[in-house]
């Protein structure tokens, strides 16, 4: 390999370079209004990509997600299951279109939602890591709504890089990236949200934005 290419890829090997590497587990809290949610996060690297599997609890609210990704954290194949509202979904990508099937609200669902060569970021956290560390300063994605007027719909959102700044997390001052996330074109006035991720190693540690029926929410790392 020659200098010239070792130096076009290099960016690249960088990025892989602070992706999950060993099987990990991380907490969050979330806060909406006087609500709290504790999201768990089990994530284990295969040989292509990792598989995530986010338990959300809070009250009597107990909401299991599993993701199957390549390896840019950008979904192939997820599960969402809330036995509470009788919702037990599943859906995987296939090229330019992602096929939905299962239960929602105790009604069958099956839809085909066509999109095209954008990612499919359904996690809405980590998954945002690699586009936080890389070198692309904003780009559009595809995610489906499992709540408010967007719920069982798909939408196109942005993702743009807003700077680095310093912020308090943990009892100490982290640099940080942050990130605005909002529905793409004029959508982007109904919902937009910021998230910060270490300028050091990308890992994702706030959010800060409009949750479920427009409460403000914050959600926070609590522990890896």
């Amino acid at each position: 390999m020659t200098i010239r290419a070792f130096k076009s890829i290099l960016p690249v090997l960088l990025l892989l370079s602070t992706l999950v590497r060993a099987a990990e587990t991380r907490i969050y809290r979330e806060t909406t209004g006087g609500r709290e949610e504790i999201h768990t996060y089990i994530v284990n690297p295969t040989d292509s990509g990792y598989t995530v599997r986010l338990v959300r609890q809070g009250g009597n609210t107990r909401i299991e997600e599993e993701m199957e990704t390549d390896a840019s954290f950008s979904t192939l194949k997820w599960t969402y299951r809330d036995e509470a509202k009788k919702t037990d979904l599943s859906a995987r990508r296939l090229e330019n279109r992602i096929e939905l099937t299962g239960n929602f609200a105790g009604e069958p669902i099956a839809k085909t939602f066509k999109i095209d060569s954008g990612p499919w970021k359904q996690l809405f956290s980590i998954d945002f890591e690699p586009l936080a560390r890389g070198p692309e300063k904003s780009t559009r994605f595809w995610s489906i709504g499992t709540a408010g007027p967007g719920r069982m719909k798909i939408a196109g959102f942005t993702f743009k890089i807003a700077g680095e700044e310093s912020i308090d997390w943990r009892g100490k001052k982290v640099r940080a990236i942050r990130v605005r996330i909002a529905l793409a074109g004029l959508l982007s006035i109904f919902w937009h949200g910021d998230y910060w991720f270490d300028a050091a190693d990308g890992r994702y540690l706030r959010y800060r934005g409009k949750g479920t029926g427009g409460a403000q929410s914050t959600k926070e790392l609590q522990e890896e």
